[in-house]
């Protein structure tokens, strides 16, 4: 994913004689690799914790686990057919109860607060109880977040998917090393556009704006109707897959879209310790 975008966003902040030097190609290459190392940090912690957000044995999370092998993890990404498996942004682990309710997205919160948690303010804050006192100054902190935007919320919901993938890298550009699924420009920019942010369609990139529109525009109409019902036994919802494998328009490289503004990550093996 392009630097740039990031770079010059930082002239509100950046001192008058680092910005002198902010256009070479030094400056840039340092930034990239320091935030290039923050992700995969963040990164590395989530797979290292992936047992207490989601629940399951830790051996879950390890490299050689084949999580499509597994019931639970697949019930959980919402793949009917493991040999040939496609996927949705909206799996059914975003979802209470795993019931895919498309009135109302990203019901499932806790994992959701858990991975914004270990971002933001450090894996330590899992732990039942606890209450920090002093200790590195945390994202958090560093970037005074005072608030849960949108974008925070996708970057959620692609992390957790990405975690219960059979992916086990997470390169800079946002594409799976296995699936070859573009996680960030088919999750996260979709959902803070059309969910969010109700852009002009004919903005969008058009490979993946033909497989995505119609099932966001469904999640636009579901989310109106909600004020008109509160039924929380509502029929199950099944949105239909939208990334598919490699080869579709929404694994094609030239679709990758650059400057989503949300975080990304350099390869990151997952379960590390």
């Amino acid at each position: 994913m392009s630097m740039v975008p990031n770079i010059f966003e930082l002239d509100s902040i950046l001192p008058d004689h680092i910005k002198r030097v902010q256009p070479s190609n030094h400056f840039q290459d340092v930034f990239a690799s320091a935030m290039q190392t923050g992700h995969s940090d963040i990164i590395h912690k989530l797979c290292n914790n992936a047992d207490n957000i989601f629940g399951l044995p830790k051996s879950h999370f390890v490299t050689t686990c084949e999580r499509l092998k597994v019931p639970t993890v697949v019930e959980m990404l919402g793949v009917k057919d493991t040999l040939n498996p496609t996927y949705s942004i909206w799996y059914p682990f975003l979802f209470k109860d795993m019931r895919v309710n498309m009135r109302k997205p990203f019901s499932n919160w806790k994992p959701l607060s858990q991975i914004l948690k270990v971002a933001l303010w450090g894996q330590t804050l899992l732990a039942d109880a606890y209450v920090q006192h002093g200790g590195p100054i945390t994202n958090g902190q560093r970037w005074r977040i005072s608030a849960v935007t949108p974008g925070c919320i996708a970057w959620a919901a692609m992390l957790l998917m990405f975690l219960l993938s059979p992916d086990s890298e997470f390169p800079g550009n946002g594409t799976g090393a296995v699936l070859k699924i573009l996680y960030c420009s088919a999750i996260v920019a979709e959902m803070n556009k059309f969910v969010f942010g109700h852009p002009e369609k004919e903005k969008s990139t058009s490979g993946m704006a033909e497989d995505l529109t119609a099932q966001i525009d469904a999640t636009l109409a579901a989310m109106d109707a909600v004020g008109l019902t509160n039924d929380e036994n509502a029929e199950e919802d099944t949105p239909h897959p939208v990334m598919s494998p490699p080869g579709s328009p929404l694994t094609l490289d030239e679709n990758l879209a650059d400057g989503a503004g949300i975080p990304s990550s350099t390869g990151q093996e997952q379960g590390q310790g």
